[in-house]
């Protein structure tokens, strides 16, 4: 079972259920002017998703509702998207080697045998959920502007992503939100590089630029324990999904749709 916590403000003799400040005071101090560090380093890296770039959803399973909507709208299929997608990627990471990483391509392999729908039905599908990815797709205005920032310095700028989608279409979402001219791209899809098992901070480590780089990210694992833990310097910056949770609506639509 869950539980539930209360936060009492002394000033409004006031309290709250399930949201407050807990664990963000740390956020507090942070302003625009921390990307004046950028100064410091040689190369700059980003993340990409939550980071960079949002989707405008409130909850990220959200996307596989709407992708299944889509299916039924312009294929006249009512299938059960979600369950099959997820078992798709699941069952073939559970098949790969623990330094491999899955692509899009694979997991529609997958649904394709799982499904029994043929290779041209299910590479329709597979082409509505990329479609539905770059519609969904916006810039984080902020940490944009922070990426601007650095490439103005100028700064060698790195993106880092562990994600499924490949990185001819992560490009174009990238593209969409106004980030270009970076100089390079890290889809785990594609180096089997991942940060959430540190393999790219290992291998960047290799290349010793660990006192040259600064990573900006949202995942306090991924994007900052794992990175420090490899000697890099990294800002951790709150996900847009968890800035949304912060606010009074994020709080009580999360917690009741």
């Amino acid at each position: 079972a869950g539980m539930d916590y209360y936060e009492f403000d002394f000033q409004s003799n006031d309290f709250t259920i399930n949201y407050g400040e807990k664990n963000l005071w740390q956020y507090f101090s942070k302003s625009d002017y921390d990307k004046n560090v950028f100064k410091t380093f040689e190369i700059v890296s980003f993340d990409i998703f939550d980071t960079l770039v949002m989707r405008k959803i409130a909850k990220p399973e959200f996307v596989n509702d709407i992708i299944a909507m889509s299916i039924k709208k312009k294929l006249g299929l009512d299938l059960d998207f979600k369950k099959y997608r997820l078992n798709a990627e699941q069952i073939l990471r559970s098949e790969l080697d623990d330094n491999q990483d899955v692509n899009i391509n694979q997991i529609y392999e997958k649904f394709a045998e799982i499904t029994g729908l043929s290779a041209g039905v299910c590479n329709e599908i597979k082409g509505l959920e990329i479609q539905e990815e770059l519609n969904l797709c916006t810039p984080r205005k902020e940490l944009v502007e922070w990426f601007n920032f650095a490439k103005d310095l100028p700064k060698k700028i790195i993106l880092v992503s562990d994600m499924y989608l490949q990185s001819d279409v992560v490009s174009k979402i990238l593209a969409k939100c106004g980030i270009k001219d970076y100089n390079k791209l890290y889809i785990s899809s594609e180096t089997n590089l991942r940060k959430d098992n540190k393999t790219i901070w290992e291998y960047l480590k290799v290349l010793n630029v660990n006192a040259s780089l600064i990573h900006i990210g949202d995942n306090e694992r991924s994007d900052w324990q794992y990175p420090t833990d490899e000697k890099f310097n990294a800002y951790h910056v709150m996900s847009s999904f968890n800035l949304f949770e912060n606010t009074a609506f994020g709080s009580y639509f999360l917690h009741n749709y």
